[in-house]
């Protein structure tokens, strides 16, 4: 048996020498509440969208894979989300953001994303628990927040900022929307939704920003309409966020006129757009006094603190961003026009080889990228792309020196972990993939991906009830339970599960089976 069409190749069978950490083999406890708001609902084209809150209400009332008791739901006052049951829905709402929406899934800028949002909660007084970042694969310029400190920001923002500090603008407003709670006050200050009205208010809403069509939208556009404004930020919060978002930015060391000069750049845009509002501006209402005020707070702050010039990294998480969500073909043809007529610059050669891998054509990669590199580009990104290029083309043992390197200089970096990984298991060294990976594992924010990987290695290895596991959690942390539910029955179907791992798995197949039961009831 195998997992199939998942990547295992070969059958999972047991391997002592290498026992999973208890910690590392459990899946990601969740909470189970109910989602009575949604903070700047993102504004996309994408049809799977309109699922999103039906199936998030119905794994509200559950607590798969979790210990944490069911909040009292019981009175109006308690509708409203404390700080501790926002974070204990943290971990439901993320995989219901992997179930539904456009993930980029891509581990160098994940990281980069999550390294400005760090930073910026590093200086943000109000910042309770963790947060957790997630980029979409969309052209909207928009971003948006939840309950618990989800952050998602489109990779149309990614783009349309001009520097980092601008990014790090429209991430701080985020930032303090959450920290400030708004819609937790405002629903306290009017005693409270009932939990059918909140439901049904919020899929109505989103469903009908998400896909305006939809029956569900329409059986729900009158509720939806008159409650409008408890899903859009009032002035006053908006006020607060800009308030507070500067100082935030100021203190972590970014420019904070970037949050009005990216304010500027929405309000130009929309006016080019014959007044129709770009999607961050229909839930984040945008007037001229907020905007004033801004700016004199921004410019104030900025003569106070000493601040970083815009790094030059960022026009490279640009570049990456364009390759991974545009057309790759028109732009290694643009850019390969472009180096029959000039010598390309740095980030030019960067993006021409990050291109040309997205094309197949990595052998033709290499070139580029060692000129990027031999011209000043920034070493990170770029040695990075350039182990990419060679073990695509077939150059594992190059790229696991450079890789290597970079992990000796950057041992917590997901990118190179999960490189490195493939390009071991790519040269026949999974033992070594598997210990790597674990190491990742320690943490409570596994990525699919590393599951996946963690999996095919397990696989190689001959560890069939760890491969199992592995793909159970990765299905987990994808929302898709049914097949994290079968992945653990054939776990423990497999002779190479001892005792521990038997129990483990146990405990995790009645949770699954008890809320499935609950959910179809």
């Amino acid at each position: 048996m195998c997992l199939e069409p998942e990547g295992l190749s070969n059958p999972v069978a047991t391997c002592a020498k290498f026992a999973p950490n208890p910690q590392v083999g459990n899946l990601h406890p969740c909470s189970a509440s109910i989602l009575q708001h949604v903070i700047g609902p993102v504004s996309l084209k994408h049809p799977a969208l309109a699922l999103l809150l039906a199936v998030v209400f119905t794994l509200a009332s559950h607590t798969p894979w979790a210990e944490t008791p069911l909040p009292d739901l019981g009175g109006a006052e308690s509708t409203v989300l404390s700080p501790a049951q926002e974070q204990a829905l943290q971990g439901q709402i993320l995989r219901q953001i992997r179930a539904t929406l456009p993930v980029l899934d891509d581990a160098e800028v994940s990281a980069y994303i999550r390294a400005i949002g760090n930073r910026l909660l590093a200086s943000a007084p109000d910042a309770r628990g963790r947060f957790r970042f997630v980029v979409l694969k969309d052209p909207a310029i928009n971003a948006f927040a939840a309950p618990g400190g989800v952050i998602a920001v489109n990779s149309g923002l990614i783009l349309s900022s001009h520097d980092e500090s601008e990014l790090a603008g429209v991430m701080a407003h985020e930032i303090s929307h959450v920290t400030q709670r708004h819609l937790a006050r405002s629903y306290a200050r009017e005693g409270g939704l009932s939990l059918k009205t909140g439901l049904a208010l919020l899929a109505g809403l989103i469903i009908g920003a998400y896909n305006p069509d939809a029956g569900a939208a329409a059986a729900l556009s009158g509720m939806a309409a008159s409650q409008q404004e408890r899903l859009t930020y009032s002035r006053q919060n908006e006020q607060e966020a800009d308030r507070i978002g500067v100082k935030v930015m100021a203190n972590a060391g970014y420019d904070p006129t970037g949050m009005p000069r990216f304010f500027h750049t929405l309000a130009r845009q929309s006016g080019q757009q014959g007044g129709k509002l770009i999607e961050y501006l229909q839930t984040h209402p945008l007037t001229q006094s907020r905007l004033a005020d801004t700016e004199a707070r921004a410019r104030q702050l900025a003569s106070g603190h000493r601040l970083e010039t815009d790094r030059p990294e960022f026009a490279y998480l640009k570049a990456r961003v364009r390759v991974l969500t545009g057309n790759a073909a028109e732009r290694a043809e643009r850019l390969a026009t472009l180096a029959r007529k000039r010598t390309l610059t740095p980030l030019e050669s960067y993006e021409y080889g990050l291109a040309l891998v997205a094309r197949n054509k990595a052998s033709r990669a290499i070139a580029p990228l060692r000129h990027a590199l031999e011209s000043g580009a920034p070493s990170m990104p770029v040695r990075l792309a350039l182990a990419e290029a060679l073990l695509e083309a077939g150059k594992a043992e190059r790229a696991e020196r450079i890789l290597e390197r970079l992990r000796s200089l950057h041992p917590t970096s997901p990118a190179v972990r999960r490189l490195l990984a493939r390009t071991l298991m790519e040269r026949g060294k999974n033992d070594k993939a598997l210990e790597l990976l674990f190491a990742g594992m320690s943490r409570d924010d596994a990525d699919p991906e590393d599951l996946r990987l963690l999996s095919v290695a397990a696989g190689r290895l001959h560890r069939r009830a760890l491969a199992r596991e592995a793909m159970a959690e990765r299905y987990f942390a994808l929302g898709r339970y049914d097949e994290a539910l079968q992945q653990i029955r054939l776990a423990l179907q497999e002779e190479d599960a001892d005792e521990v791992t038997r129990g483990r798995l146990l405990r995790k197949r009645a949770q699954l089976q008890t809320w499935l039961s609950s959910e179809q009831e």
